[in-house]
């Protein structure tokens, strides 16, 4: 790799590692020595949020979204930090649909919609926002949303069926898939992984 490379890389790794803050002082280091670069720039928009500075991330992806109009993933990211750290809920809803216009079938933008929609207390557009979400991904953040929503509707039968899987129960499945496999190949082509 080379230097630029090399430091998306380790953005991108400490970034799935949850260890933001050490991503977010390379992002910072980095979008000083290349100004100009869209992956990084994004980066720090959103390192800057994710270690706490709303007010940072905010005015970065406002500056991102200058530079760069065709970005779903910045207008979503933006709307979805108002609407869940400020009061900016209408400017929150704006992003949203954008965003939403670029990309409807997104589980994310869905999302952000439903969570915005709730924070307005619109809650059947939140709901039918959250329910779309979370029927394509089953995603656990978007089923707390869901669940969220349905019971600030006191629709609390529907709120106890929103599975939310947590991290051992989705190891779990990930075994139980990898086995499932392993057996499916040892029947069909005799091939054998217990060694």
């Amino acid at each position: 790799l080379n230097q630029h490379d090399g430091v998306v890389f380790k953005i991108t790794f400490l970034t799935d590692l949850q260890a933001y803050g050490s991503a977010y002082q390379l992002a910072r280091q980095a979008n000083k020595r290349y100004p100009n670069d869209k992956g990084i720039a994004y980066f720090y928009a959103s390192l800057s949020g994710l270690t706490g500075d709303t007010k940072q991330s905010i005015a970065l992806y406002r500056k991102y979204i200058k530079i760069y109009p065709g970005d779903t993933a910045a207008y979503n990211d933006l709307g979805y930090l108002l609407a869940d750290q400020t009061t900016l809920y209408n400017e929150a809803l704006q992003l949203a649909n954008t965003a939403y216009k670029l990309a409807p079938n997104d589980a994310a933008i869905q999302d952000t919609l439903a969570w915005v929609y709730f924070k307005l207390h619109n809650y059947k557009l939140a709901e039918s926002y959250a329910l779309m979400a979370y029927q394509h991904t089953h995603d656990p953040e978007i089923g707390k949303h869901l669940r969220q929503i349905l019971l600030a509707q006191a629709k609390l039968v529907e709120a106890d069926k929103v599975f939310i899987a947590t991290e051992q129960t989705l190891a779990l499945a990930q075994i139980m898939l990898r086995q499932a496999i392993f057996i499916l190949m040892y029947y069909q082509f005799g091939m054998d992984f217990s060694k």
